[in-house]
């Protein structure tokens, strides 16, 4: 936020990350997503300094890789952060070479710190891979409509109904602008709703699954925070601000 839109941006950025229902409920309980919310954004930072700011891009796509690596220790949807940066690519004609080879050379470092859960997992029927992929894409008894409005309602759930409605706003503006760096940032919202939505299409989806979609989302919404209409930004702080919204 600081980097890309100024002082103002990053520190409303900072209380709308941590006024988040689900995000402020992980800083109190542990759990694999704890984990895993910090390697994904660590690892956005540090391909954002190789793609955007700083002249060292070996090195950042290296602790991307690093931090993508740890990711994948904690949750194997990790992978959904190279999602992410496959749709970037799409979005970034003048970047089109860099993000390739940045994002293979940070993939190769994410599979060797995660080689000893692949060798695990080859010597045992790759029992953990396919349960994943089973809890998560296998149809469930439930109906279309239940799983679909379940997986919306999951989503409004993550950042408050008003706050997460203007996120996705400011994450359609974003992906629509030619702006690469607000793209950029908007890759990594809909490469997670739009997994979780396929998903959705066969069974429930909890909220924390797509939970990290609104870390980017709530970065695009701080920058476009002045433009919304007051009332829209005072309900929406105040919702937040109200704890009985996470129930």
């Amino acid at each position: 936020g600081y980097a890309w839109a100024g002082p103002a941006a990053g520190n409303r950025a900072g209380v709308l990350l941590a006024l988040a229902p689900l995000f402020a409920g992980n800083g109190f309980i542990m759990t694999p997503d704890t984990a895993f919310a910090v390697a994904w954004a660590a690892a956005i930072g540090c391909a954002w300094k190789a793609l955007f700011q700083d002249t060292r891009k070996a090195l950042w796509w290296t602790l991307t890789g690093v931090c993508a690596g740890i990711g994948f220790l904690s949750k194997y949807p990790m992978v959904l952060f190279f999602f992410g940066l496959g749709l970037f690519w799409l979005f970034a004609p003048g970047k089109r070479k860099e993000v390739f080879w940045g994002t293979a050379w940070a993939g190769l470092i994410s599979m060797i710190l995660f080689f000893p859960v692949i060798l695990w997992n080859a010597q045992n029927g790759w029992v953990s891979f396919l349960f994943q992929l089973g809890h998560g894409l296998h149809a469930s008894k439930h109906t279309l409509a239940a799983t679909l409005g379940n997986y919306m309602g999951a989503l409004l759930l993550i950042a408050t109904p008003l706050a997460g409605v203007l996120a996705m706003v400011s994450s359609v503006r974003a992906i629509l602008n030619e702006d690469l760096q607000g793209r950029f940032l908007a890759a990594f919202f809909w490469s997670v709703v739009l997994f979780f939505g396929y998903s959705a299409l066969k069974t429930l989806v909890p909220a924390n699954w797509p939970m990290l979609a609104f870390y980017t989302a709530l970065i695009l919404l701080a920058r476009d925070w002045p433009a919304f209409p007051v009332r829209f930004r005072k309900a929406s702080l105040g919702l937040l601000v109200d704890r009985k919204s996470v129930v």
